[in-house]
């Protein structure tokens, strides 16, 4: 696959003007004029803003203790195609919307249970701004989704939004709306992550004590450090460019998100097996996956300068929606990881839907061979012989980081003698794509790194991320996470 490809799709993603001339619109937007001034008729659901200084304190303590970093606050819903909003029709086929506004809110997501779409129907979700220029913007309208998302578990949840005002739209054909069905559950409020985060949520400045992932101190949990390396920054014919491929973003529940990847299995036949840390989602909670792909800034900033943390969403309709687990090491937070050579925190998952081949997806290879496992500095500024991390953090666009030094055994939190123990590399490569500049700082990984992968110096997935001390500025010890060993897992 070509990496010029992959960077054009990247730019079309991160354009904010692109619109998709191969997706059928709403049917409502065909609706006359006179119709379609009802959409400021329509039954709304209105939530209130949220207290931004109470979600900050929490999730700086929770993220020090090892959970997943929260992006949105979950909402509990009950609303039903056949009892809530309002339906009307257009020749032979009937319209269904509801609309959903919450104040204050950066984004919006939902999750719908008991969900079954009978052939020949979409189901859309789109801003309000959308419906009144009935422009099919990539960022701004998700859909249509037909009846190829009907699951067993009867769960749908939705991508991200970015707005506070969002359009839930069904077109049936009439001779089978009655089959339709489904219920929205849960209405995510989300207040940061993903590009965005509102103006009045700030984390306390003192880093807060635990095994977990925290944020850089200058980023106060809203974007991600300076520090960091863009995958973009790789040249066109680095061998790296293939498992960067493998890794996407992820959110579970609506509401919290970490990193995972796509790996390969013996029969080498592009199964969708999603590896991540077992503390990011559990059995029950995989359903709920959204997984973004090719969520990268399209050009390398140079580490360390003051544009280096700017952020932009990912495309929402660059997704996988599902998935079903399959098997689980120990979580080593929580007071529960009984057995600490159990808890090597990684969970896999099979996504429901196959690879869409458009996305250039890549299947890492993997190596569970016991450590210790050679890095080393190659001549140059050669990425030759360096390991590295793949991530996501903040959950924002795609990163590297390196390590020169041979891995060894490390512990965290419950878990002993089962984990990866990277020293991140205090002396980065120079990359062929960053534009010059001051000394180039170590890089890390931040809370949304967590089940991210960890590769040997041949690319191949070695373990995924739990937890550890690093932060931009870190040194010496702190400069370090701890990542489950695939030879355990």
């Amino acid at each position: 696959m070509r990496i010029r490809t992959l960077l054009g799709v990247v730019l079309v993603a991160l354009s904010t003007a692109v619109s998709a001339v191969d997706r059928i619109p709403p049917a409502s937007w065909s609706l006359d004029e006179s119709a379609q001034t009802r959409l400021s008729r329509l039954s709304v659901v209105d939530y209130p803003a949220l207290d931004m200084e109470a979600l900050a304190l929490e999730d700086s303590l929770n993220e020090a203790l090892g959970k997943p970093p929260r992006f949105a606050f979950p909402r509990d819903a009950d609303f039903s195609l056949h009892t809530d909003g309002e339906w009307e029709v257009l020749g032979d086929t009937s319209i269904w919307r509801m609309r959903v506004r919450a104040d204050g809110a950066v984004l919006l997501n939902f999750g719908f249970s008991d969900l079954f779409l009978p052939e020949g129907a979409a189901l859309y979700l789109y801003t309000a701004s959308a419906a009144k220029s009935r422009t099919m913007d990539r960022f701004q309208v998700i859909g249509p989704y037909s009846a190829s998302i009907n699951r067993e578990h009867g769960e749908f949840w939705t991508p991200n939004l970015h707005a506070d005002d969002v359009i839930i739209e069904v077109n049936v054909p009439s001779a089978v709306r009655e089959a339709a069905q489904f219920n929205i559950s849960q209405v995510s409020q989300g207040y940061r992550g993903f590009g965005q985060a509102a103006r009045e949520y700030k984390q306390p400045a003192d880093r807060m004590e635990g095994n977990g992932k925290q944020a850089c101190k200058d980023a106060a949990g809203i974007r991600s450090g300076a520090c960091n390396q863009d995958v973009a920054c790789l040249s066109e014919d680095d061998p790296w460019n293939e498992p960067r491929r493998s890794v996407g973003a992820y959110q579970r529940s609506g509401v919290f998100a970490c990193t995972g990847s796509l790996v390969n299995n013996t029969a080498n036949d592009q199964s969708m097996l999603f590896i991540t840390a077992t503390h990011c989602i559990n059995a029950a909670q995989t359903p709920s996956i959204v997984v973004y792909w090719n969520y990268e800034w399209p050009t390398c900033r140079r580490p360390g300068a003051s544009g280096g943390t700017a952020v932009n969403p990912p495309d929402p309709n660059m997704t996988n929606s599902g998935g079903t687990f399959l098997a689980a090491t120990s979580n080593p937070f929580g007071g529960n990881c009984t057995a600490p050579n159990e808890c090597s925190d990684v969970t896999l998952i099979e996504l429901d839907d196959p690879a869409d081949p458009d996305l250039e997806l890549f299947w890492s290879g993997w190596d569970r061979r016991p450590p210790p496992t050679a890095c080393a500095q190659g001549p140059g500024n050669s990425t030759g012989g360096l390991c590295a991390s793949i991530h996501h953090p903040g959950v924002h666009e795609k990163r590297i980081t390196w390590v020169a030094d041979n891995i060894q055994i490390g512990n965290i939190a419950g878990a002993q003698n089962i984990h990866w123990h990277p020293f991140w590399h205090p002396n980065p490569p120079e990359l062929p794509n960053m534009p010059p500049g001051g000394p180039i700082p170590p890089a890390v990984t931040e809370p949304g790194s967590s089940g991210s992968p960890l590769y040997s110096a041949d690319r191949r997935l070695i373990g995924v991320l739990s937890g550890g001390l690093a932060f931009c500025g870190a040194t010496g010890a702190s400069l370090s996470d701890l990542y489950g060993g695939l030879w355990h897992a």
